[in-house]
């Protein structure tokens, strides 16, 4: 989707500007605790749940610890599965780049231009698909409520850089393209 009438009207340094990268931190935090409270609700009122409670002591804590993280990792690939698909899915000739930075993991395709309804799907299509794995996993009782709220609120949360981006593409009217590249979110537009 290549225009040459276009030109660049913004750059993002998503990872390396100070200001962005910490205060998308900052309110990560906050929405942990959102989405541990939507979530809750998710299981009560849509999985038809009528309370749930948990506790732990440090011997269950050592057994469902490793299960869990190799659990949120496996979920963490899928993420970046789901965005390289969707790259792929829009742009046949984009060439998918996979890698992780300042602790991010992250899914780029240099080169490739996408409409702000593409890219758009591109930045949350994982959220909303694991969420809904998630919620048939829990569904199916394949994993308990605790893991669900807990796996999809953590989730969710590592979501903030996709849900940043997709605000992103809304604060340019008109007509306009976007290349991620690595860290940098390049807009172009025919303006």
């Amino acid at each position: 989707m290549r225009d040459l009438h276009m030109i660049l009207i913004k750059e993002y340094d998503l990872l390396n500007n100070r200001r962005i990268f910490t205060s998308l931190n900052i309110i990560s935090v906050f929405l942990f605790f959102f989405f541990i409270f939507l979530f809750s609700m998710v299981g009560i009122s849509v999985l038809g749940i009528d309370e749930f409670g948990f506790s732990i002591n440090f011997e269950d804590l050592l057994y469902f610890l490793p299960f869990f993280l190799a659990g949120f990792f496996l979920v963490i690939c899928i993420h970046e599965l789901i965005h390289g698909s969707f790259s792929k899915l829009f742009n046949k000739e984009a060439h998918i780049r996979y890698g992780f930075k300042k602790g991010c993991p992250y899914v780029t395709a240099p080169g490739a231009r996408y409409s702000r309804a593409q890219f758009t799907w591109i930045c949350l299509a994982p959220f909303v698909l694991i969420f809904l794995l998630l919620t048939l996993l829990v569904f199916l009782n394949l994993i308990s409520i605790f893991s669900f709220v807990l796996m999809a609120s953590m989730h969710a949360t590592g979501c903030i850089g996709d849900f940043f981006c997709a605000l992103i593409l809304f604060k340019h009217p008109g007509r306009i393209l976007v290349e991620d590249t690595n860290n940098i979110l390049m807009i172009y537009s025919d303006i």
